[in-house]
């Protein structure tokens, strides 16, 4: 076996001793909740935000369980990660478990929750009503902006640290009935691209991550079919 071979098959390489901390903005499931474990694997901490209800609480609790067993500190919040006030309680909780030399290495936003109605309908109570649209932006698109706002304006994301967020196809291609979530994609890659540039001085990158694979079927698809 060759020496890069047997680099790689120990898992992910370490970040270093005492990294920081990675926060994951729908944390509980699908690729939020893989991510976990693989940061936690490379050695940070994982500050995990997810909404929750009681009959799908076990799964955030399995996340946060294996981060611990990585060795890694696991603070898990069930909250609406799109309410500005919820946010910044979610914060002032990281500022008191981090202290002020574990920063933020890592903003993964992985939320998926929103309306999946068409634009236009036969019949008009089928189509989708702009509170629905507008809450379906904010939850996954512009969210991303205040969470990134509050880590930088706090001090608490490091110089050289990274904002990733999950897009689609959805967000380039036409989809029956994806429209509101189509328009959220899109607005999502869009707010990346500023980040990337706003954030350059703080040496941040901002990529997004296009899952080609498919759909995954996690508890907060299935709530976008019924919504």
């Amino acid at each position: 076996m060759s020496q890069s071979q047997s680099s790689a098959s120990l898992g992910p390489e370490p970040l270093g001793p005492d990294p920081g901390w990675a926060v994951i903005l729908g944390a509980s499931s699908g690729f939020g909740a893989a991510a976990a474990r693989a940061f936690a694997a490379a050695g940070l901490d994982v500050l995990g935000v997810h909404l929750d209800r009681r009959a799908t609480l076990a799964l955030a609790e399995g996340v946060a369980k294996d981060v611990e067993a990585f060795g890694r500190r696991a603070v898990f919040v069930n909250t609406n990660a799109a309410d500005p006030e919820k946010r910044d309680a979610v914060i002032e909780r990281l500022r008191a478990e981090a202290g002020d030399d574990r920063p933020v290495r890592v903003l993964l936003h992985s939320i998926a929750f929103g309306t999946l109605r068409p634009l236009v309908a036969e019949d008009a109570k089928s189509a989708v009503r702009a509170p629905q649209i507008a809450m379906t932006l904010d939850v996954m698109a512009t969210s991303l902006v205040g969470w990134v706002q509050a880590l930088v304006e706090g001090g608490l994301f490091a110089e050289g640290g990274r904002v990733f967020a999950m897009t689609s196809e959805g967000g380039r291609r036409v989809i029956p009935s994806y429209g509101p979530v189509g328009v959220a994609k899109a607005a999502l890659e869009a707010v990346v691209r500023q980040l990337a540039l706003e954030l350059a001085p703080h040496a941040i990158t901002a990529p997004g991550i296009f899952a080609t694979a498919g759909v995954s079927v996690t508890p907060a698809q299935i709530a976008l079919a019924v919504i």
